[in-house]
């Protein structure tokens, strides 16, 4: 970062703290807050609870964003948590689709169109950003042509769940804030990844923020080089948006421009507004956009590190969804607008992203509320990893006021899976066995057949003992690690 960004921020902040404090400004009101956004985006879906349900994702996710917004202790920096909405999706008869209970089977759902249903006390404080009509009415569109042209990057049922991911636009006219620190709501933004060591890492994530958000907020309101969001590639994007920063612009020009292009002629080979395929775009080392750009102005290879992304816009995870849309409009139509983490700096803040899992329900919610009954006084081998990361998850959400004390029906299905594995689990010999397993190499997060996109996926983790080893974050709920700066 050059140093003349950062001294430039750090005097425009003691000048008007000093302004503030004179007599001259007679005036006895405090300077404004920098104000800061951390933020999801939930959108509940008309497809099996059980399976797919997203309610519950609710929260976990904002009890995370409420540990990270108290472990901040930023002077002069205000940190509100963001919800964005839209409508919520239904069949056409008004009934959303329900899996029941198979006791029989030893299966037991917790999730069902109840749990589905958005409250909003799940997230006390939060502020509700409803995208708008146009936008809605965009994403509606997309969806429906990107079925009707039969070729997508997934399938017709996850595009018909997925669309309201266009919905993460919305952020770009959110102008109150300085910036927003978005990430989907299957992210742990403050994940603890041992017992006892929650204060001690939080005060690390603090100071981290300290310094590291003023030189971010400084990078981005550079004169000569602004940007609007700050994010990272991946083996199955050039941009993923799982986690992202968004620094909104000053005026709503740059929303309606990307209303403009979802409501634009599209394709599955050229993409939004049949602006090209992705080689088209970023094939040409000659042509500047094609080099990815960090904070500091600095460009490091190629933006398609990837030759298979170079094959059609169904080949970019979610090129056809709000990937697709954000590389179009911030590294095409205007490539300056968006930049790259400069993966040689050392982040100590790190999220985890639960994106592994051989098979559903994966997610952490989902494994919680959507599980084989629990054997008392018994941990068999083919269930303890299992178990054992159910009991590390659900006992972190059991100490919430809200889960002790549930007024809704998510904090009683988070409590009434607590009190299961908590009273009839032998949690000691399920922590041994998986251990055992564990060190043995004998627990697999996948099997031999994987798609191409799965094993890139995987390749994500250095460390596999992170996905192996320490609950709640292996084998079949397994993570992606995200530096935040």
């Amino acid at each position: 970062m050059k140093p003349i960004i950062l001294t430039s921020l750090f005097s425009a902040l003691a000048t008007t703290q000093v302004a503030a404090a004179t007599p001259a400004s007679r005036s006895t009101k405090r300077a404004p807050a920098t104000r800061i956004g951390i933020a999801t985006m939930l959108a509940p879906n008309d497809q099996d609870p059980c399976m797919h349900g997203m309610g519950c994702a609710l929260l976990p996710w904002c009890a995370s964003a409420q540990r990270l917004r108290d472990a901040l202790t930023l002077a002069a920096v205000s940190v509100d948590i963001l919800l964005v909405l839209g409508e919520d999706a239904k069949d056409k008869d008004g009934a959303k689709k329900q899996k029941s209970k198979d006791s029989a089977r030893g299966f037991i759902c917790l999730m069902s169109n109840a749990t589905d249903e958005v409250d909003m006390r799940d997230c006390p404080g939060v502020r509700r950003i409803h995208a708008g009509a146009q936008l809605r009415r965009a994403a509606a569109l997309h969806e429906k042509r990107v079925i009707r042209s039969g070729v997508m990057s997934y399938n017709p049922a996850y595009i018909r769940r997925m669309s309201k991911v266009l919905f993460k636009w919305e952020l770009m006219r959110q102008s109150d804030y300085a910036a927003i620190l978005f990430s989907d709501v299957d992210v742990d933004l403050l994940p603890v990844f041992e017992r006892g060591s929650d204060a001690a890492e939080a005060e690390k994530v603090s100071r981290e923020w300290e310094v590291r958000l003023p030189e971010l907020l400084a990078a981005a309101r550079h004169p000569d080089t602004p940007f609007n969001l700050l994010g990272y590639g991946d083996l199955t994007s050039p941009w993923v948006a799982g986690l992202f920063w968004v620094f909104p612009p000053p005026t709503e020009a740059l929303y309606w421009q990307g209303v403009r292009m979802l409501n634009a002629p599209w394709n599955a080979t050229h993409g939004f507004n049949r602006s090209g395929t992705p080689r088209q775009l970023w094939g040409t080392p000659a042509v500047p956009k094609t080099l990815r750009r960090h904070a500091d102005g600095t460009t490091a290879g190629p933006l398609l590190d990837r030759a298979f992304f170079g094959r059609g816009w169904p080949r970019i995870d979610c090129g056809d969804l709000e990937q697709g849309l954000f590389l179009n409009m911030l590294w095409n139509r205007s490539p300056q607008l968006g930049v790259f983490f400069d993966n040689h700096k050392k982040s100590r803040h790190r999220v985890a992203h639960y994106v592994r899992g051989p098979k559903n329900p994966k997610k952490p919610w989902r494994r919680a509320l959507t599980y084989e009954a629990v054997r008392e006084g018994r941990c068999p081998t083919n269930q303890a990893y299992s178990d054992w990361m159910r009991h590390f998850y659900l006992s972190s959400l059991a100490e919430l006021p809200l889960v002790q004390r549930p007024v809704t029906v998510c904090a009683r299905a988070f409590k009434q899976a607590y009190s299961e594995v908590g009273t009839r689990l032998n949690t000691t010999s399920c922590q041994s066995t998986s251990i055992k397993l564990c060190k043995a190499r004998k627990l697999r997060s996948q099997g031999p057949r994987i798609s191409a996109r799965r094993r890139a996926m995987n390749g994500l983790s250095k460390n596999p003992s992170e996905l192996t080893c320490h609950p709640p974050f292996g084998g079949l709920g397994g993570h992606d690690l995200l530096s935040v700066f």
